[in-house]
């Protein structure tokens, strides 16, 4: 089933908060109070995706303890050491 017929939500609707030096991407699907946003994990370079109903706390916590386990990304995926950047763009 696709976004768009799913959760009536079309591409520019979708917020980015999180994604991998691989290209995946992980977006919040703005449906319903801000809150209980759904996350959208999606595979780089391929159709693969998962919607995950859980905060982007939860999402972060459980893919980091191996609670949330996808094929999106690879096995050994988390590293033994993983790494955190933010992304600051000023609206000025």
């Amino acid at each position: 089933m696709s976004m768009r017929s799913e959760f009536s939500l079309e591409a520019a609707d979708l917020v980015a908060w999180g994604g991998t030096d691989n290209g995946d991407m992980l977006l919040w699907l703005p449906t319903g109070t801000p809150e209980k946003w759904p996350t959208w994990i999606g595979a780089a370079r391929q159709f693969s995706h998962r919607v995950v109903h859980a905060s982007s706390t939860r999402v972060v916590f459980d893919l980091l303890t191996g609670r949330l386990r996808t094929n999106i990304f690879p096995d050994d995926f988390p590293s033994d050491r993983p790494e955190f950047h933010t992304v600051f763009r000023p609206l000025w």
